[in-house]
């Protein structure tokens, strides 16, 4: 019988940490435990284990995804790999995911997965999602799909998944749109497949692109502070559907007239931004002067949209586009 070679590729998190006994704490040891254990999937799949990184997701860098990226596709050519697992730390997660999806151009399914519990707490998740992920990654139905996110028995797209609570292991959720599909009794069920985005060719992520979240009240000297430091765009989370403070608009359409790029995205996590408001500050006046919309994605994401995107947009115009076709 032919066995679908799958290639898991270790980058650290909690998945592989453990409880320090003594202390509680969860440490990163010398070995990680998910090398030393069965994997999940090894009795039906050819199954190669490789550790790319040992380090918490929020030591994780663009230029450490880059690298994981490069990584992965000489891995899916030299083994011929039929699907690609990465386990990975929940905290930067979705956004690894996401950047990755950018530039994945291949049809080869790749699954992201992770745990809320360490391998020797009380309950560990790992077992099971690291299960799930790889079934989903051998699965024909992902093949197409770009990059998924795949735990608590619940499958989600790069582009929507976010982390909506910090220990629960239901923290995986697709704000608006919901879980693409489960995983029940050793088998994956896809309610519908995404269409697979690749936009950019792997590159260095080296722009300089500050997140800004909005507040009631806000200072314009927060603005103007990061507009006096070498930057290449600035990203904000706003209000609602699409709004600023009125007291940030002058610093802002500064940040506009000197061709630095503004791109907004909202603080909620359900919904888009778009050009409502007409008042100082609303989404339409701000469309106007030449910021730049996000579809519904969190600011971490629409950072690094705009930092690939930098590398290959050479106008506003190329921007904008750039951002509505994903």
């Amino acid at each position: 019988m032919y066995m679908k070679t799958i290639v898991i590729l270790h980058t650290g998190g909690t998945i592989a940490m453990q409880k320090d006994t003594e202390t509680g704490g969860l440490t990163t040891g010398e070995v990680n435990p998910l090398q030393q254990s069965t994997i999940p999937g090894a009795d039906t799949h050819h199954i190669i284990s490789e550790e790319l990184l040992q380090v918490p997701s929020p030591h994780m860098t663009p230029d450490c995804m880059v690298s994981l990226y490069h990584g992965m596709k000489d891995r899916i050519y030299r083994f011929q790999a039929d699907g690609v697992v990465i386990t990975h730390g929940t905290d930067t997660m979705e956004e690894t995911a996401f950047l990755l999806d950018l530039f994945h151009d291949s049809d080869i399914p790749v699954v992201i997965t992770g745990a809320m519990r360490s391998e020797n707490d009380l309950s560990p998740d790992g077992p099971l999602n690291l299960a799930a992920a790889v079934r989903t990654a051998a699965d024909k139905q992902a093949r197409g799909a770009g990059v998924l996110v795949v735990m608590n028995e619940e499958i989600h797209t790069a582009k929507d998944v976010m982390k909506m609570h910090s220990s629960n292991a239901a923290a995986f959720q697709s704000p608006g749109s919901g879980p693409i599909g489960r995983f029940a009794n050793n088998r994956i069920h896809l309610n519908h497949r995404p269409v697979q985005r690749h936009l950019f060719p792997a590159a260095p992520m080296n722009k300089k692109v500050p997140l800004l979240k909005t507040y009631t009240g806000m200072e314009p000297e927060v603005v103007e502070h990061l507009s006096s430091l070498p930057l290449d765009g600035i990203v904000l989370e706003g209000m609602g559907i699409g709004n600023i403070p009125p007291s940030i608009t002058a610093p802002v359409y500064n940040l506009l007239e000197r061709d630095i790029p503004v791109v907004l995205t909202s603080r909620c996590p359900g919904g888009t931004v778009e050009e409502v408001y007409s008042y100082e500050g609303g989404g339409r006046r701000l469309k106007e002067a030449g910021v730049v919309f996000t579809g519904g994605w969190s600011g971490p994401k629409a950072r690094l949209m705009l930092m690939a995107a930098l590398e290959f947009c050479t106008s506003r115009e190329e921007l904008r586009q750039c951002f509505e076709e994903i």
